[in-house]
């Protein structure tokens, strides 16, 4: 096993989050390097004597690392583990391999307790070295006649010639789903593309997850649009093993912010879950703590807002593993997070000319084959965990309505998603997409949308350091900024709800299908596509030349 032991950031970093943050602000974009980060929150030496005290207390030999090296880790039996701990410790974290906070404070020594902020217990073997996605050369199959073309989606969103993500380092969180090299360069060369530069980096061991084929679909697409829309962009994938890391969302963070040697600039992430269930068992502060670190770098960090509609999806255990426990309007993680910029889904009705709605469609036979659902929706509500950030004050309406037959939730928290893309089209069809040597047409969903924006990020912030300036970190303040002066610079889609029909687990625990009313598309933000879609070459020319002064 592995035990880490994660100590607290030194100082609180969230005030100067917001100020390097704020468009017009005298340390706007005034972005930390690494090395005057870590002088910042490097606990002091005697943290660290504490800590190896503690290890060698029990005869285990613990290595520091990450940003700082506020991490610790120690591999060992469960023996030693009930030495460092006691029985009761041990047997508390041996049952849920993640403490936070006060609880796992209470299982250290005094002289270390207030530095710490998690322990975490494991599986674990060394994980492969990196490794790149080299081309395999092999030539794709025919391109089919269905399934969204780049040039399609370049052209819907009005794509400048100017940029292409060079110099950019985009970093992808996937949870196993190891792509095949030759998909993603055959995506590439089917369409006439650049080769994509993709590193693949195993931050834990993987076991079944690696070859899951919808754990590969997922990682896939993402891969293959996002090469897309940033060809020239550098696309490193995090691999982490969600039954090894108990966290994979903080894990992943943790590792891009103390990567120097790749120095991601935009970070993305695909995958969702219920925000009650992420804080009731890891709480809100340590992530909160990594995106406010991520803000003071400028690292701009993207999350899809889900697929489930108003819902926030499956718990991942108890009796309602596979289906909802209540149909109520719930928020999804890490998306309700005031510092991660959330993208929703759209369903394009209409390629020329283009025209999109806010998405609740059928999926494909494979689709519903693979999540158990006869149809999706683009995700999106109200927080009832973080409190609503003042980027988010001056264009929130009261309530949002959910149509005539349901109670309009109120705005009394943090609303995503910020911004939106195409999901899904018309039919039972979406994106193209070459999956195990064939090309099929049904990827899609905001795990597509949210690499796009990831894209279109690192594209502006080449447009701008072409231009001299900083790139863009936390991009909310600054987008909903310029949107008020120009709301041209997104398109705000009007029509279309994010209604979804659901299983829901009766009484007497048989599963009965019901929709959950969702979000209406409406003049102005709401739920169902935020600020709406992007004109890519009108938020080029806006956020990608010039700053607020």
């Amino acid at each position: 096993m592995r035990l880490s032991l994660e100590l607290a950031a030194a100082a609180d970093l969230s005030d100067l989050a917001d100020a390097v943050s704020s468009p017009g602000g005298p340390l706007s974009g005034r972005h930390l390097g690494h090395t005057e980060l870590v002088a910042r929150i490097a606990q002091p030496p005697a943290v660290h004597a504490a800590a190896t005290s503690w290890f060698a207390g029990a005869d285990l030999r613990a290595a520091a690392s990450g940003l700082a090296d506020l991490t610790w880790h120690a591999e060992l039996d469960r023996a030693q583990l009930t030495c460092l701990l006691g029985q009761a410790g041990a047997q508390q974290l041996l049952a849920r391999r993640h403490l936070v906070d006060d609880a796992a404070r209470a299982l250290v020594p005094p002289s270390l307790a207030a530095s710490v902020a998690a322990l975490e217990l494991g599986p674990w073997r060394a994980p492969e070295p990196p490794r790149t996605l080299t081309d395999p050369g092999a030539p794709p199959p025919p391109v089919p006649a269905t399934g969204l073309r780049p040039a399609e989606l370049l052209r819907g969103y009005h794509f400048d010639r100017t940029s292409d993500g060079e110099d950019e380092t985009i970093a992808v969180m996937a949870l196993g789903g190891v792509p095949d090299a030759g998909d993603v360069h055959g995506f590439a060369r089917a369409f006439g593309l650049p080769s994509p530069q993709i590193e693949l980096v195993q931050l834990t061991p993987l076991a079944a997850c690696a070859a899951d084929p919808r754990f590969r679909f997922e990682t896939t697409m993402g891969l293959q649009w996002l090469a897309a829309v940033a060809p020239r962009a550098r696309l490193v994938v995090y691999f982490i093993d969600p039954t090894v890391a108990a966290d994979p969302w903080s894990c992943f963070l943790k590792h891009v912010l103390s990567d120097m040697s790749r120095k991601p600039t935009v970070a993305v992430t695909s995958w969702s879950a219920p925000a009650r269930q992420y804080y009731a068992v890891h709480g809100r502060r340590r992530f909160a703590t990594l995106l406010d670190l991520a803000a003071v770098l400028g690292i701009t960090v993207i999350a899809a807002s889900g697929d489930w509609g108003a819902y926030d999806g499956f718990p991942s255990s108890g009796p309602a593993r596979d289906a909802c426990d209540a149909l109520v309007p719930r928020d999804t993680f890490p998306g309700c997070e005031a510092r991660v910029l959330s993208v929703g889904g759209t369903r394009v009705a209409r390629r020329s000319p283009w025209r999109e709605l806010a998405w609740s469609a059928p999926v494909s036979p494979a689709l519903r084959a693979a999540t158990g659902l006869p149809a999706l929706a683009g995700s999106g509500g109200v927080s009832v965990h973080v409190p609503v950030p003042e980027y988010q004050r001056d264009v929130l309406p009261g309530e949002f309505s959910r149509g005539p037959d349901a109670a309009p939730v109120f705005a009394t928290g943090r609303v995503q998603p910020d911004v939106a893309l195409m999901a899904w089209g018309s039919d039972t069809t979406a994106y193209a997409c070459l999956f195990d040597g064939e090309f099929r047409d049904d990827a899609g969903g905001t795990s597509l949308a949210a690499p796009i924006w990831a894209g279109i990020v690192a594209r502006l912030n080449q447009r701008r350091r072409a231009h001299g300036l900083t790139r863009l970190g936390q991009l909310q303040p600054r987008l909903y900024a310029a949107c008020a002066r120009d709301p041209a610079l997104l398109r705000d889609i009007v029509d279309g709800d994010t209604d979804l029909e659901l299983p829901l687990l009766a009484a007497d625990g048989t599963r009965r299908w019901q929709v959950l009313p969702g979000f209406r598309a409406a003049p102005g933000f709401d739920p169902a596509t935020g600020l709406g879609v992007p004109d890519v070459a009108r938020l080029t020319a806006s956020l990608g030349s010039a700053d607020e002064r």
